[in-house]
């Protein structure tokens, strides 16, 4: 479902029939959209990237803070506009999300695997395939082991915080640093054995307003799981 060039900065997605993930798509375009037919978004973009290739244009081959910003408020907008419409993802994987380099904005990331949706039943969602662990599961996901299984529909923001958190540090969590829990905080709290230890990959931007927001959704406890950036 990958979106192809018809002249130079506009491009477009076809489809068979617009629906509720394409209409999640129109929202996330924002500036971009210009004009839907009946089997086709039209949008304006200089070019189209992967998420290995943006890592590759940068010189430390990790994001900066500003374009994982952006990465985890687009998805994490979309992503809530699909619960929206009572469909979640389990998890993502890089494969999943296209990056959008525009004339005059900043870059915009798009989830575009219609066919990994799941519909939300009771805040629920079914898992009746097996999926291959990316690094990028939530606990809830890591743990099933029989199916069909139903896990929260909040393990999508889960899974993408997680990558969020990859992608701006190049660490590997170790034994070492989770044996030092969160070293890098001035006040280390009690109460935070309820968070991953993914969290530790978020020492480079202590204290920010993405940190905040990732470690929200880095929560193992799924009722207190949110998206929501302050």
């Amino acid at each position: 479902m990958k979106p192809v060039k018809v002249k130079q900065n506009y491009h477009k997605f076809s489809f068979k029939k617009y629906d509720m993930f394409w209409q999640t798509i129109t929202n996330s375009l924002s500036k971009s959209f210009d004009k839907k037919t009946n089997n086709a978004i039209f949008f304006h973009c200089s070019r189209i990237l992967s998420i290995d290739e943006l890592l590759k244009s940068e010189p430390e081959k990790r994001l900066k803070y500003d374009v994982a910003f952006h990465f985890f408020y687009d998805l994490g907008k979309q992503l809530k506009d699909l619960e929206s419409k009572d469909l979640s993802v389990p998890f993502f994987e890089k494969s999943d999300i296209i990056v959008l380099d525009v004339p005059n904005q900043r870059y915009r990331f798009l989830f575009i695997n219609k066919d990994k949706l799941l519909k939300i039943d009771n805040d629920e969602i079914k898992i009746e395939i097996p999926y291959q662990n990316n690094g990028f599961f939530s606990p809830e996901l890591e743990d099933v082991s029989v199916l069909p299984a139903k896990i929260s529909c909040q393990s999508g923001i889960f899974s993408l915080a997680s990558m969020c958190a990859s992608l701006l540090n190049d660490k590997k969590i170790t034994k070492e640093m989770i044996e030092k829990g969160f070293f890098w905080k001035t006040n280390t709290r009690d109460e935070d054995d309820h968070l991953s230890p993914r969290v530790l990959l978020l020492d480079l931007i202590n204290g920010t307003k993405l940190f905040f927001a990732l470690e929200r959704c880095l929560n193992i406890h799924t009722d207190d799981r949110y998206y929501f950036f302050i």
